[in-house]
């Protein structure tokens, strides 16, 4: 599938340099650019409704769980 979107020339070549500098396609940086974008979104909205609606579950600390999965 293919999406297209307009741009203004300096714009393109930012992108083009930009993509070239990163050594990826355009497609790719695009496409990374767009999924990193939703997945800060996701954790930005999922931490503001853990903190809005804290759970009654007990928690443990991320050191905690590095301990029993045994990883450093």
């Amino acid at each position: 599938m293919s999406i297209s979107f307009r741009v203004s020339p300096d714009e393109e070549k930012q992108i083009r340099n930009y993509a070239q500098f990163k050594g990826v396609s355009i497609s790719t940086l695009i496409k990374e650019a767009v999924f990193d974008q939703m997945e800060t979104e996701l954790d930005l909205m999922t931490f503001k409704a853990m903190k809005d609606n804290p759970s009654s579950e007990p928690s443990i600390s991320l050191d905690e769980l590095k301990r029993m999965l045994d990883i450093e």
